[in-house]
């Protein structure tokens, strides 16, 4: 945590673009050659990020480590919905399965007892 703390503090220094910090365009004015062919345009002081950049450091980690904590539950709970949807529609096609079977056999069965063939009796009974 001690790390996380001098990080904290040195953006509230100011050490990141804070208030009490030199810009770059007072380095450039005052002979730094390194900024000097860079167009105006990028000389500016570094700009916070939009939301979460003018919070702490802590607070954004908080923030942050929160939402990707909430993206991982909302994960599990959908990769669980489908899995039992999917199982659902195993179950389903199964039935179906079974039924269309059981109805060719019966529609089988029906001709041969018609024709007077004992041994469709009994396929009709299970069926």
């Amino acid at each position: 945590m001690s790390a996380l703390s001098s990080v904290q503090e040195g953006a509230d220094s100011g050490l990141f673009g804070g208030a009490g910090a030199p810009s770059v365009a007072a380095g450039a004015a005052a002979g730094n050659s390194a900024s000097a062919g860079r167009p105006a345009s990028s000389r500016g002081r570094v700009r916070p990020t939009p939301l979460l950049g003018r919070l702490s450091l802590k607070l954004q980690s908080i923030i942050l480590l929160s939402a990707l904590a909430i993206t991982v539950g909302v994960v599990v709970a959908l990769s669980m919905y489908e899995r039992q949807a999917d199982r659902a529609l195993v179950l389903q096609n199964e039935v179906l399965g079974d039924s269309l079977m059981h109805s060719q056999r019966l529609a089988k069965g029906a001709i041969l007892a018609v024709e007077g063939n004992e041994a469709a009796y009994g396929q009709l009974k299970s069926s």
